[in-house]
């Protein structure tokens, strides 16, 4: 590999396992793996290969994110918060927003934290067909809260009724956890003095 410079992963099927879950029966043999991690294309033909790989690689990113989510997602990248989608009717939606409104300390703690997609009903079935919400959407007067991380990877989802709280226990429960700044800096001077550099101390603040 290193003489070749292989720049891929090779692994070494030292007891032939592998070749007995794939029915190898001849060198080389070519099953395709798609990016969700399926097997598409068994013993496919060597001057297929080529083919078969341009025809997955067309296909759509499974894991992609919907359009609605990708702004809000590089800005939580950056900002180092949560993805947070607030689906719904109209007056569901705005029953949740008023509510976190009406309280200092839960507005700001959104507004730090999270970075909030509105998901109006006529967004709902796009994203239902990405399979990120994972999730029917709620009926009636219902809010659904479902929270990201900044890569889109859902990480839970809490249904929000009439009366039911603004889901601030949801919220703690997925926020970014808090980093200890000694450990951080502990880290960093480590790493600093085996690489030879400086450690530059940036302080902030959510605002």
């Amino acid at each position: 590999m290193r003489e070749q410079g292989i720049p891929y992963p090779v692994a070494v099927d030292v007891d032939k396992q592998t070749q007995s879950a794939y029915f190898v029966d001849g060198f080389p043999d070519y099953h395709i793996i798609d990016r969700a991690g399926n097997l598409r294309v068994a013993d496919c033909q060597n001057s297929g290969v080529e083919a078969v790989v341009r025809a997955l690689l067309a296909e759509p990113d499974p894991f992609a994110l919907p359009e609605v989510l990708r702004g809000p997602a590089e800005v939580a990248k950056k900002k180092d918060k949560r993805v947070l989608g607030l689906l719904g009717s109209d007056a569901a939606r705005q029953r949740v927003r008023g509510g976190w409104s009406s309280d200092r300390d839960v507005a700001q703690f959104v507004r730090y934290e999270y970075e909030v997609v509105d998901v109006a009903p006529a967004e709902v079935e796009g994203l239902m067909t990405a399979a990120l919400f994972g999730v029917a959407p709620p009926a009636g007067d219902v809010a659904r809260l479902v929270a990201f991380d900044a890569n889109g990877v859902r990480l839970g989802a809490v249904d929000l009724a009439p009366g039911g709280g603004d889901g601030r226990a949801f919220l703690e429960e997925h926020r970014v956890p808090v980093k200890d700044a000694e450990v951080l800096l502990k880290d960093a001077l480590g790493r600093a003095k085996a690489e030879k550099k400086r450690v530059l101390v940036h302080l902030g603040a959510p605002w």
